[in-house]
């Protein structure tokens, strides 16, 4: 088996702002409701996408670019800490999703993920 050698290379000016047009027509998008068990008393809340908030809380370089990290919390009365989160990378990619709901039972998650908005003209 050959032996390959990867040599980094430089991103042209013009494709890093192509990139950074990518980036900047990505929101996440988050909708429906989800319905969460109580560990232990089983008792089914209801949380709309409505009572949350997203926001970037990370962005560090990698290989390919930079991730970025969102993620959107809750502090339910009887649930405790929810939270959502979502990492995109390379830019323009979704990279892995996950719900922490706190040691409770997900029943029906969000409908959750990135997507391209309409550009700005």
């Amino acid at each position: 088996m050959a032996n390959v050698r990867w040599t980094p290379v430089a991103v042209p000016a013009l494709a890093q702002r192509e990139i950074q047009k990518r980036k900047n027509t990505l929101e996440v998008r988050f909708a429906g409701t989800a319905k969460i068990a109580h560990r232990t008393t089983g008792r089914e809340f209801e949380i709309s996408a409505d009572d949350l908030d997203w926001q970037q809380v990370a962005g560090d370089e990698r290989q390919m670019g930079t991730e970025y990290h969102y993620e959107a919390e809750l502090d339910h009365p009887e649930l405790g800490p929810l939270s959502w989160a979502l990492w995109e990378y390379p830019v323009g990619m979704e990279n892995h999703r996950e719900t922490d709901a706190n040691g409770h039972r997900v029943i029906t998650d969000f409908d959750f993920g990135l997507e391209h908005s309409p550009e700005a003209d």
